[in-house]
């Protein structure tokens, strides 16, 4: 007598029924969240005013580096209460940092032309008092 042989489609561990679901890796990676995806964060506008501001702060000095330092300021408030929502951190503090700078700058550059013309001023008043020995003639 022969042993008896299963049919092919009989095996030592059960088949899944045909009415499952596929396996997790079946799905692409986005479709097993449940939250809807975060749309990408923005820049907020007040960086990059501020950024603008700090830059023109080596050529207008006081009058926007000021303006420059505040605005950089709120930008960078208002970027660490939007809860990831803003960015452009960097920016603001860019735009901080080359408005202290640009104020330095251009009040070295006044002081320094205040300078220069008040030592002109003072060559132009005196004249020079220098005293010049002749030397006689050898022959």
């Amino acid at each position: 007598m022969l042993p008896s042989v299963p049919p092919p489609h009989h095996s030592l561990y059960p088949r899944a029924p045909s009415h499952a679901p596929p396996s997790p890796s079946f799905y692409p990676p986005h479709a097993l969240s449940y939250a809807p995806p975060r749309p990408s964060p923005r820049t907020e506008t007040k960086a990059i005013v501020a950024l603008f501001l700090g830059l023109l702060a080596f050529f207008l000095g006081p009058f926007t580096g000021i303006a420059a330092i505040a605005v950089g300021a709120l930008a960078r408030r208002d970027i660490d209460r939007s809860n990831g929502a803003l960015e452009g951190r960097s920016l603001a503090a860019g735009g901080i940092v080359a408005g202290i700078f640009g104020m330095g700058f251009v009040l070295v550059v006044v002081l320094s032309a205040f300078d220069t013309m008040l030592a002109r001023e003072e060559t132009v008043a005196a004249p020079s008092t220098t005293v010049r020995a002749e030397v006689p003639e050898s022959r």
